[in-house]
């Protein structure tokens, strides 16, 4: 056997140890900052989704207890007003889907105001059943947004 042999191998074998010792721990780096991000991501996800459920709610709350007559009722409206805007705030304006939810929500103030001058009037009715069925549109499209993001939470997206 050369007497070189033995210089080689040990030459490939601290060369080997030296990759090792360097590509190792940038590996495990890479891993642990991508492991951040996702957890990141997910949890602040998750908070925009609790915001968003909560802001819907509100509104819709604000909206189906403003009483009619009630000299406190341009403050349910400034009240629901504000809160559509902090939705707006959240959403993203690109989706189509977030564009219909605006849509709606801004719908279901102008018919309760129609509802308002209209009261006891033969359109009534047939108002009554809009704005509820916008109220239900709104609150089945919120769903689907939900359903989307959560499950982008769980695929840590």
């Amino acid at each position: 056997m050369p007497q070189w042999i033995p210089s080689v191998t040990a030459l490939i074998a601290a060369c080997t140890a030296l990759i090792a010792t360097i590509v190792g721990p940038l590996i495990s780096w890479n891993i642990a900052k991508r492991q951040i991000r996702a957890t990141t991501i997910s949890a602040n996800r998750q908070v925009w989704i609790d915001t968003f459920r909560n802001l819907i709610a509100e509104w819709v709350s604000i909206i189906d207890s403003s009483p009619k007559g009630d000299p406190y009722a341009k403050m349910y409206s400034d009240k629901a007003v504000f809160t559509r805007e902090k939705v707006k705030l959240l959403i993203n304006p690109i989706e189509k889907d977030h564009n219909e939810l605006l849509r709606l929500l801004g719908m279901v103030p102008v018919v309760t105001s129609m509802i308002q001058e209209e009261e006891n009037g033969e359109k009534e009715d047939s108002l009554q059943y809009r704005r509820a069925d916008y109220l239900y549109k709104i609150t089945e499209l919120t769903q689907k947004i939900l359903k989307r993001e959560w499950e982008r939470v769980k695929e840590g997206d």
